[in-house]
């Protein structure tokens, strides 16, 4: 979805059960971004969707879920 410009990466939801999981899939995510760098494919929009990658929301249930108790406690 983000090779097709489709999704970016701060605006998606990507939920594991195990923190393990969840930095795989952040690993998994970097590596298909720095090879479609490396292929020269939409370069410089491939470079913003890494430089973004630390802001999106992939984690485990726990972690998400009191996120977002937190921040909407009232």
């Amino acid at each position: 979805m983000i090779s097709e410009d489709k999704a970016s990466v701060k605006n998606i939801l990507a939920v594991t059960f195990t923190r393990l999981a969840a930095g795989e899939m952040r690993e998994k995510l970097a590596n298909a971004l720095i090879e479609k760098i490396q292929d020269g494919k939409d370069v410089e929009r491939m470079r913003k969707e890494l430089n973004d990658l630390p802001f999106a929301t992939i984690s485990t249930i726990d972690s998400f879920l009191n996120t977002l108790v937190s921040k909407y406690f009232y």
